[in-house]
């Protein structure tokens, strides 16, 4: 069973098993259970949880069951993280940048090719990178490389190559980055991809966890404090360790509580449900844990007892998206380029099949089909045709042809820019 957590992150409220979403009611002691229609490949929660499938992006309130919106994808994803208000999409050679308030495209670079996956799926413009930067890591499995790279021209601004990188913890406020190499050795670097430090641990390490302002390093014979700088301040003789979460952690036989300031179990609880996982939610400070068949238990701090949580299933609804702006239309993007010739040549193909697009020249030359008062009619109309591309919203586009296309026996009639059905 392969559960999906967030990359760099032990804070959850939603969760994934296979393509089945998971949210956490603590108050109620609770799990929801929505199988999602289609496989997920990669998600992010922040206000909403955005999940990338083979054929769609969705934004989705799972605290209601409820997809907020869609918008299709015209080919696969691999990744998707939050960068401010826009969700960036990244695929072995390409980064697509959307709207994060309603999921239309703006814009689309091509990248060096790669396995690319983000360093961290939250990276907001003020945390790590200013306005248009992203971190991506990929690796072979002996070494890890990292690229600062730039939103509005793909190029790779900063490179950094590393052993292969088993776990790391970023420190926002000071900018850094603390990488746990598979060699044994602890590297230091900002988000410029300079190295600060680089540390040999004499033991082998398997783990590498943030604890407030240190370090938290697991070894088979225990767990080891260090500060970010990486001094060693303590040492806790604790084998089999299975995963740490703040303060806790967790071994075959029991679940223990540290104490931050002496370093010190101050509690525990026998481990009799075979808990292997520990993952904190983001809504308290009570942690939820998870067997080897998916089950989840309240794990909480004054260690008592830990109850499974319930299991609800619940039903997708879908909820119809509005578009806020009176002024602007949606469009579907069928292509850009930059030579003319090929954009003729995709225009008159298209034109000849009975479908009135038309061309918006910007730097590129932009084939476009449209525009539709509002997003739903946009999404069944390019579904129903068949139209791989790109949702667009944009400043209404004003044309003087008046154009005439069938979808099935339905006529529709694009007149002064608006599409209308007959």
């Amino acid at each position: 069973m392969q559960i999906s957590v967030f990359f760099l992150s032990c804070l959850f409220s939603v969760f994934v098993v296979d393509s089945t979403l998971y949210h956490v009611d603590i108050e109620h002691e609770t799990v929801d259970e929505i199988n999602f229609p289609e496989t997920i490949i990669d998600y992010v929660t922040a206000d909403f949880t955005y999940i990338v499938t083979p054929d769609c992006l969705y934004k989705m309130d799972p605290a209601r069951a409820q997809i907020i919106d869609r918008t299709p994808l015209p080919l696969r994803f691999n990744h998707v993280l939050l960068h401010g208000a826009e969700i960036i999409l990244i695929s072995t050679d390409e980064i697509i940048v959307l709207d994060r308030a309603n999921l239309a495209f703006k814009s689309g670079i091509g990248i060096e090719r790669g396995d690319h996956r983000p360093l961290i799926q939250n990276q907001n413009t003020t945390g790590i990178l200013g306005h248009a930067g992203i971190i991506l890591l990929s690796d072979d499995g002996l070494r890890s490389t990292l690229r600062k790279v730039d939103l509005e021209s793909g190029r790779t601004i900063a490179r950094l190559t590393l052993d292969h990188i088993k776990d790391v913890v970023y420190y926002p406020q000071d900018r850094i980055f603390i990488g746990l190499e598979e060699g044994g050795n602890l590297v230091i670097f900002d988000h410029l991809m300079n190295i600060r430090d680089r540390l040999h641990l004499h033991f082998k390490a398997i783990i590498l966890a943030r604890q407030n302002e240190n370090l938290y390093i697991v070894s088979d014979h225990g767990v080891f404090l260090m500060t970010k700088d990486g001094a060693s301040v303590d040492f806790l003789p604790l084998p089999g360790i299975r995963s740490i979460c703040g303060s806790a952690i967790v071994t075959d036989d029991a679940i223990f509580w540290l104490d931050a300031l002496t370093f010190r179990i101050y509690g525990w609880l026998q481990n009799s449900d075979r808990i292997t996982q520990l993952l904190h939610d983001a809504g308290s400070d009570r942690l939820i844990g998870i067997d080897p068949d998916g089950g989840m238990y309240l794990i909480e701090n004054t260690p008592t007892r830990a109850p499974r949580l319930r299991n609800y299933r619940r039903e997708l609804v879908q909820v119809v998206p509005s578009s806020p702006r009176a002024d602007s239309l949606w469009y579907v993007q069928l292509g850009a380029f930059s030579d003319q010739v090929n954009a003729l040549l995709m225009y008159e193909e298209f034109r000849n099949n009975g479908i009135p697009v038309f061309v918006d020249t910007t730097e590129l030359y932009r084939i476009k089909f449209g525009g539709f008062t509002d997003k739903p009619a946009a999404l069944d109309i390019a579904e129903a045709m068949k139209l791989d591309g790109w949702l667009v919203f944009q400043p209404r586009k004003y044309r003087d042809e008046s154009a005439i296309f069938y979808v099935g026996v339905d006529k529709f009639i694009i007149d002064k820019g608006i599409v209308r059905k007959e």
